[in-house]
């Protein structure tokens, strides 16, 4: 059973289980609030969803109630503080990658997920670090959005983005642009 938020999220979801030919049940649904019984589930996974839902621990506990003893859950997610830009302009990198991790909700839900599971009793736990290599293209649109409104908030000037970019779009040509972040994906059983 998939859930999301988004009813875009999950007619794209269905019209992708109707092309392979799947059985995967898709609803819409709030993480916080999962509408299954207790123990429904062998297993659940989640990517990249705690850093957006406002409750990130209400969410947890409620993936972990809805499996069953013995059930695994799985999940990825990041840790936005962990941004790596190669640029000479270090305040301004500061500027842009705080404000962009302090955008989220739950920016560093990366770094909380070893306590989540030991907190709600998991055990064999599974820690494992993966460094997300972004390239040039997908930076400027992960981040463009953001840096006009972090401009217009007085976060970082103008003049500084402007020369961030330049700066960045010539590494790229020069093919020396490096952006990374820390995803972790943490594992345990249900006892």
């Amino acid at each position: 059973m998939g859930v999301d938020v988004s009813e875009t999220m999950i007619l794209e979801a269905r019209r992708r289980e109707a092309a392979h030919a799947l059985t995967v049940g898709f609803e819409v649904g709030d993480a916080q609030a999962l509408r299954f019984a207790d123990a429904t589930f062998d297993a659940c996974r989640t990517e990249r969803m705690l850093m957006h839902v406002p409750d990130a621990e209400r969410a947890f506990a409620e993936m972990v109630r809805v499996i069953r003893r013995g059930g695994r859950l799985s999940v990825f997610d990041f840790d936005w503080e962990t941004q790596i830009i190669d640029s000479p302009y270090t305040q301004t990198t500061r500027q842009i990658t705080r404000s962009f991790c302090d955008s989220f909700k739950n920016g560093w839900i990366g770094r909380r997920l070893p306590r989540l599971f030991k907190q709600h009793a998991m055990i064999d736990i599974s820690i494992t670090p993966q460094t997300v290599i972004l390239s040039y293209p997908f930076a400027e649109l992960l981040l463009g959005g953001h840096l006009t409104r972090a401009q217009q908030a007085g976060v970082v000037s103008s003049a500084d983005v402007e020369q961030w970019w330049i700066h960045l779009r010539g590494a790229h040509e020069a093919g020396t642009f490096f952006f990374g972040l820390t995803a972790l994906i943490v594992a345990g059983t249900k006892s």
